[in-house]
């Protein structure tokens, strides 16, 4: 066998074998996110406290409390119209996501844009919303 055979060959090898490892290193992680942070912040948008809170690190971990989540969402005056995901973060098992959106708050006649990010961490076995890391 000739070496350009061998390295047609090796290519074809390397193409077939390439996607898989993607798809099995960080890419399901950033689709997972991608639909984790998705559900979070639709369930927001429409007021379905109940999934955002089972997307919450504090209700896996006992550290927030349904009752203590439902009172510090009502006392946001700020309702979410969209929002839209402009950057994303991954180191190890935490995430920072960065996010654009439209707010509206019942005292404002106009709906104002605000920037945000969010921390995710991933634990047991999913992507969770955290609180902000605490100041070193």
């Amino acid at each position: 066998m000739d070496i350009k055979t061998l390295l047609v060959l090796l290519a074809a090898v390397l193409v077939t074998i390439a996607p898989a490892t993607v798809l099995s290193g960080e890419q399901p992680e950033r689709a997972r996110l991608d639909e984790r942070v998705a559900a979070y912040w639709d369930a927001i948008r429409i007021r379905d406290l109940a999934t955002a809170y089972t997307l919450e690190l504090g209700s896996v971990d006992g550290s927030l409390t349904a009752d203590a989540f439902r009172r510090r969402s009502d006392k946001n005056v700020w309702d979410v119209v969209e929002y839209k995901t402009t950057a994303v973060e991954i180191d190890g098992d935490e995430a920072r996501l960065y996010l654009e959106m439209v707010v509206r708050a019942p005292q404002i006649a106009k709906p104002l844009k605000r920037t945000r990010s969010d921390r995710w961490v991933f634990s047991k076995g999913d992507w969770f919303r955290a609180p902000a890391a605490p100041a070193p």
